[in-house]
C-alpha cells in the first residue's frame, strides 16, 4: 500500500545523509530500511508471488490472511486484522495496540473497488470513540490494467488537501520503466524523485536508477543491480550510492530460499568488502504462505534481536512494512466458499491446515477418491509420534478432522496422510 510506503520514503533522504557520517548501529539499521524501501517502492522487490492486474497480488493457497501479531524487541505488541467484503477484496484492515491485555484500536485502513480494482484507501485513527480521516489515497489505472497514477491526499480539518503524487509508465510488456514523485507545494505538483527501471529480455528489471530533483535538476541518489538464478528467481540486490563522482556500494542483500524459509541476508559494504549486517527470516508454509518472521542483527558473529523493515505480502496484493522484529501470520478460508464435504472426489488430496499457526486448535481436511485404510498422524521436529487423529478404513470422500494441540509446546509438527498407496506430509506451527 503506497499510503504506507509514501510514510516511510521521503524522510530517507535524511535518514541516508545521517548515515555516511556515521557508524552507529541505529543509523546502520536506517540505511537497511532505506535501501528496502527504495526496492519496495519501486514495486521491485519479489517474493515469488502472482500479479493480478499489476494491482493485486495472489498466492497460490487459496487461503487469506487473517489476522498479524507483531512485536517489537521492547516487547511491545500489536495486532492487524483483516476484513473482506468477499474472498478478493480486503474491505478494511485495523491496526490494534495491546493494552493491558486487551486490544485496543488504533488505525483503520478503509478500501472501495471498482470492479476488481483497488480505487481509493482511507487512513483514519481512532479517538476513542470513532475514526477520523488522517489521509486517503486515489488509484488510477490504464486500459491494461497497471497503476499508472497514485494521489495521496490528507485530511484538514473538513478538505481533502494535495499532498504527494506517483506517475508510472510501463513497456509494451507491461513492465515498469519509470516512476516519478511529486510532493504539492505552494499550490502545484513539485518533483522529489524517480526511479528508471531497465528490464531484460525476459522483462524482469535488472537495474534502477533512483534520483533525486534537486536545483533544478535530477541529482543521482541510488544505483541498484538484481540478479537472478536460472529459475528467474531474484537472488541479490547491490545498492550503490552517488559520491558526487561515481558510485560506491553501500549495501548487499542476498536472497536465500529454502522449502520453508525465505531469507534477505543484508550486507553492509567496509572499504573493501561485505560485512553481514543484518538478517529477515520468513518461515513459510506448504503454500509458500509467510507464517512468521523475525528480524536480527549480526553482533560479532552472534545474531541478535533488532527492529527492521519486515514486509509481509496477502493473497489480495497488499504489502505490509512493518518495522518490528517479529511476526506472527494466521490465514483463514474466505468465508463465502462452500467447504462442506463432497462425496464427488476424483484423487488424493491433503490441504494445508487452518488455521496456521495456529493454538490450540487447527483443521486438517483431506480427500480420498475410493476406499482405503487411512491413517493421519502427527509428528514433532524429531519424527516422533505426538497423536493419530484417524487410523480406520473410509470410503471415498471429503473429510475433516480437529487436531487439539493444547497438550503440546510450541513448535514446528508435521502431518502424514497415508491411504493405500498414498503418501503427503505437510508442516504446521503451533504457537502458544
Amino acid at each position: 500500500m503506497l499510503l504506507l510506503v509514501f510514510l516511510l520514503l521521503y524522510p530517507q533522504i535524511n535518514i541516508y545523509s545521517q548515515v555516511l557520517s556515521s557508524n552507529e548501529r541505529e543509523l546502520k539499521t536506517s540505511i537497511n530500511d532505506m535501501v528496502i524501501n527504495n526496492l519496495l517502492f519501486s514495486g521491485l522487490f519479489d517474493f515469488n508471488i502472482h500479479s493480478r492486474n499489476n494491482c493485486f497480488l495472489s498466492t497460490p493457497s487459496g487461503f487469506q490472511l487473517d489476522s498479524l501479531i507483531f512485536e517489537d524487541t521492547d516487547s511491545y505488541k500489536n495486532k492487524i486484522e483483516f476484513k473482506y467484503d468477499q474472498p478478493i477484496n480486503i474491505d478494511s484492515i485495523i491496526f490494534l495496540t495491546d493494552f493491558n491485555g486487551n486490544w485496543m484500536p488504533s488505525f483503520a485502513l478503509i478500501n472501495t473497488y471498482q470492479g476488481s480494482y483497488l480505487n481509493n484507501t482511507t487512513l483514519k485513527s481512532w479517538t476513542g470513540d470513532e475514526f477520523i480521516n488522517i489521509a486517503q489515497d486515489h488509484y488510477y489505472y490504464n486500459d491494461n490494467g497497471n497503476q499508472i497514477v497514485i494521489k495521496s491526499d490528507v485530511w484538514d480539518n473538513s478538505v481533502w488537501e494535495n499532498n504527494l503524487l506517483s506517475t508510472s509508465h510501463f513497456n509494451s510488456k507491461g513492465a515498469k520503466v519509470l516512476e516519478t514523485n511529486f510532493i504539492w507545494i505552494d499550490d502545484e505538483w513539485q518533483k522529489t524523485s524517480k526511479t528508471t527501471i531497465e528490464n531484460n529480455s525476459d522483462n524482469l528489471p535488472v537495474s534502477n536508477i533512483f534520483q533525486i530533483w534537486e536545483n533544478d535538476s535530477w541529482q543521482n541518489f541510488l544505483f541498484q543491480y538484481f540478479y537472478y538464478n536460472e529459475l528467474n528467481q531474484r537472488d541479490s540486490v547491490i545498492t550503490d550510492s552517488w559520491t558526487g563522482f561515481g558510485w560506491q556500494h553501500i549495501s548487499k542483500i542476498s536472497i536465500e530460499r529454502t522449502p520453508y524459509q525465505f531469507i534477505n541476508l543484508i550486507f553492509l559494504w567496509d572499504v573493501d568488502h561485505w560485512e553481514k549486517d543484518t538478517r529477515i527470516v520468513y518461515d513459510l508454509s506448504d503454500q509458500e504462505d509467510i507464517i512468521f518472521a523475525k528480524c536480527e542483527y549480526n553482533n560479532d558473529g552472534v545474531w541478535e534481536a533488532t527492529n527492521s523493515q519486515i514486509v509481509i505480502p496477502n493473497s489480495n496484493g497488499y504489502l505490509l512494512y512493518l518495522l518490528t522484529h517479529r511476526i506472527q501470520a494466521y490465514y483463514a478460508k474466505p468465508t463465502d466458499i462452500d467447504d462442506s464435504p463432497s462425496n464427488i472426489v476424483s484423487d488424493y488430496k491433503l490441504y494445508q491446515n487452518y488455521p496456521n499457526p495456529f493454538n490450540p486448535s487447527t483443521v486438517i481436511e483431506y480427500s480420498i477418491p475410493k476406499a482405503a485404510d487411512v491413517n493421519l498422524v502427527i509428528y514433532n521436529l524429531l519424527g516422533q509420534k505426538v497423536a493419530t487423529l484417524v487410523n480406520t478404513q473410509q470410503a471415498q470422500g471429503a473429510y475433516e478432522v480437529k487436531f487439539d494441540a493444547s497438550k503440546l509446546t510450541s513448535g514446528i509438527y508435521f502431518y502424514t496422510l497415508t491411504a493405500g498407496d498414498f503418501v503427503q506430509t505437510k508442516k504446521m506451527m503451533l504457537l502458544k
